[in-house]
């Protein structure tokens, strides 16, 4: 989704706009974030949460 928005400002504006650093960054940390979330859950639960059942 940044990475949509980091596109368009360059063809829309060829410039960053309103897309800063502190918007990648807190992109890149919610994700790693939530993949160990992820990871902690699978692990309590004790199964895979991308095989439905």
């Amino acid at each position: 989704m940044v990475i949509v928005s980091l596109i368009t400002c360059i063809i829309m504006t060829h410039t960053l706009g309103s897309v800063g650093l502190g918007t990648i960054i807190s992109a890149i940390l919610v994700g790693t974030t939530l993949k160990y979330i992820v990871k902690i859950f699978e692990y309590i639960k004790g199964y895979n949460s991308l095989i439905l059942t």
